[in-house]
């Protein structure tokens, strides 16, 4: 599995627990969404995901926003997924000999399944593909709904209603909670992601072993989960995983610094010792499903077969 894919299919499984949890009024809804949902056989995806981050290193400051928007058609029996994710990132470097830069990157996914195995292809051009035959939890996303509902309905412990607001033309009910960082940890076994692919995507990405991470010591995620009025289908959720962030930043640079300062005989230092500060400033989430068997038979890109 790509690192890439491996990055998205956090996201994204983080995203998709959300709209099978709840309790009380809430997790009666949820129970009766969840069970339809399990029946559809085919959807769209609109994602929506924003990232601010500030550094500063002894009155020096560097910040950098990404944004990232993805759309999927997906139909269900069998699986077939196409998926368009675009990233714009763009920094503004106050240091010495940094200059400020801008990015962009769309990257493409389509997904047939065979059999009991999935036959996956990426392209950042449209043209030319990646192919890869994988298993369902290598995915870029989860490929349905059917897991034990009392499992699901266990996750949210304090949603309750908060308003209601159109969507797609529909109206909609709002509920609003919160989700712990063990029940996020929770969520990624539920989806074959376990912690421990987080900790090898940041040794990777970093070149530090690092202790094991307790997800319980990252905090609170506030949640929204929208459920259309009149189909009772979960039709948006929004995720604020600014605070969680910052706790796993915190949690990574003092593991770096520890580690590096360790080399030299100065354990203990910290990053304000060191003049740094680094702060999450935005990480939030928000995902839109909608035209619920609507969706007809999704076309082969060009290119594919050539990469099969």
């Amino acid at each position: 599995m790509t690192k890439r894919s491996k990055i998205l299919a956090l996201v994204l499984a983080l995203a998709l627990m959300l709209s099978l949890s709840g309790c009380g009024a809430f997790e009666r809804k949820m129970a009766v969404a969840a069970q339809k949902m399990e029946k559809q056989d085919s959807m769209r995806m609109d994602m929506d995901m924003s990232l601010k981050l500030n550094l500063s290193y002894f009155g020096q400051t560097m910040s950098m926003n990404m944004g990232m928007t993805g759309k999927a058609d997906m139909t269900m029996d069998p699986y077939v997924m196409l998926m368009e994710m675009n990233m714009d990132m763009d920094s503004d470097m106050d240091m010495i000999g940094a200059e400020s830069q801008s990015a962009s990157e769309t990257a493409l996914y389509y997904v047939e399944q065979n059999g009991d195995s999935y036959e996956l292809y990426t392209s950042t051009d449209g043209k030319t593909w990646e192919h890869e035959s994988v298993s369902k939890d290598e995915l870029p996303m989860q490929t349905d709904v059917d897991v034990s509902m009392d499992y699901l309905l266990d996750l949210a412990s304090s949603f309750e209603e908060t308003g209601k607001e159109e969507i797609h033309g529909s109206m909609a009910t709002v509920y609003s909670g919160k989700i712990s960082g063990e029940q996020i940890q929770t969520a990624f076994d539920m989806f074959g992601l376990k912690m421990l692919d987080l900790q090898e995507l940041f040794d990777e990405s970093i070149g530090v072993e690092l202790p094991p991470l307790d997800a319980g010591s990252l905090g609170e995620i506030p949640t929204t989960v929208a459920i259309d009025d009149s189909s009772k289908l979960v039709v948006r959720y929004t995720m604020d995983m600014t605070g969680m962030a910052q706790s796993l930043m915190d949690y990574l640079l003092a593991e770096m610094v520890n580690q590096a300062m360790g080399e030299y005989g100065a354990e203990g230092l910290t990053l304000e010792d060191l003049g740094i500060e680094f702060a999450v400033e935005e990480l939030k989430l928000s995902v839109l499903l909608y035209d619920f068997n609507q969706v007809g038979e999704i076309p082969v890109p060009d290119g594919v077969k050539k990469a099969a």
